[in-house]
Formats: C-alpha cells, structure tokens, sequence
C-alpha cells in the first residue's frame, strides 16, 4: 500500500478542519466549534478505519466537511464504528436536513460501495448516490476490470442507486473539484433536477 496516499488523507483531513474550526471564529458561526471539531474528528477516525485503500481515505477527508447543497452531510452513526452498514439503515436515518453519508455500506445488490449517501429530495423522494473511488491497482488496468466496473454501475443503477466514479489520479490531483462535483450533484437530487435512477 502507498503510505503517501494515506499520509494526504489525513493531512487533507487536518487542513479542512482547521479551516472550519477558523470560519468558527471569524464569523462567530452559531455553532459550538468544539463540538463539531470532536464529532467530525469522529467522523474522520472511523472513515479512515474503515476505508479499504489510501485513495479512498483522501475521498473520505473531503466528504468529511462536505455539505449536501443545503446542510453540512451527516455522518451514520456520527462518527462511532458500525460493524456493518447496510443501504436500509441509511435510508432510514436520512432527513430532510441532512443527507446521511457512510463508508463501506453493503447496497443488497452482492456490492459493497466506497460511500453511500442517502438523500431526502424537496418531494421527501430518498435517493442513494454511490462514490466509488477507483485506485489504479484495482481499476481499469485491465479490459475485464473495466468491464466489470461498468457492469457494477449498471446494477447499481437498477438497484436505484446512482454511481459517481472518480479515479485515484482525480482524488490526487483535485480533491475539491471531486467534492465540488459531488456537492453539486447532491443539491440537484434534492432540488429534484437530477434524474433519480
């Protein structure tokens, strides 16, 4: 494993939160910056506990401080480690104020994804967006890999879940455009502009 992946994941992680807790201050934020800080610390710890590559714990430092278009997203248990997450507790737990997000969440379908985030649209519809994080050790660096990727998204998207795929040179290179992508993607599934699978 490429322990300077890793290395990124946490640092990015530890800017991010520094730059929040700092909004805080600044803006004399009506939240209690203390207590965010301790439960995206949370957060962080059991993502990168549970990510299963380097590339997906930088994904998880972003999605971490990441909002839904509306509110920061929450995460599933809010930072205690869950054995195992399945699609229906997220579902479940989701609201219209917040998005729920997870790592490693069984979907039903045989597939376990990177990131599940399940999302209550303004018609109270929830729709699940998949992030997968694709590293070139696992990914695309054969035909049949490739193949089975795509065919992966398909029962995924006849599951109803919609898949967005980054690769670990994406991650790498521009971490907040993935995130930017991500966020707009959410705002429009709430919004209902996004074609629900």
């Amino acid at each position: 494993m490429n322990r300077a992946f890793d290395n990124d994941g946490h640092e990015i992680f530890g800017r991010r939160l520094f730059d929040l807790w700092v909004d805080d201050i600044l803006y004399e934020l009506p939240f209690n910056a203390e207590g965010r800080s301790k439960y995206l610390i949370g957060a962080f710890a059991v993502v990168s506990h549970q990510c299963e590559s380097p590339i997906e714990i930088m994904m998880g430092a972003g999605l971490v401080c990441a909002h839904d278009g509306t509110n920061w997203m929450s995460w599933f248990r809010g930072g205690h480690l869950v054995a195992k997450t399945s699609i229906d507790d997220l579902k479940k737990a989701a609201s219209r104020d917040h998005s729920i997000i997870a790592a490693q969440v069984d979907v039903g379908t045989g597939y376990r994804v990177d990131f599940l985030i399940a999302s209550v649209t303004d018609r109270g519809d929830v729709v699940c967006t998949a992030i997968e994080c694709d590293g070139h050790d696992y990914h695309e660096r054969t035909k049949e890999q490739a193949s089975r990727d795509k065919e992966r998204d398909r029962r995924l998207a006849a599951a109803g879940i919609t898949t967005l795929r980054f690769t670990g040179s994406d991650i790498h290179r521009d971490l907040d455009k993935c995130i930017d992508e991500i966020q707009q993607y959410l705002a429009g599934c709430r919004q209902g502009r996004q074609a629900a699978a």
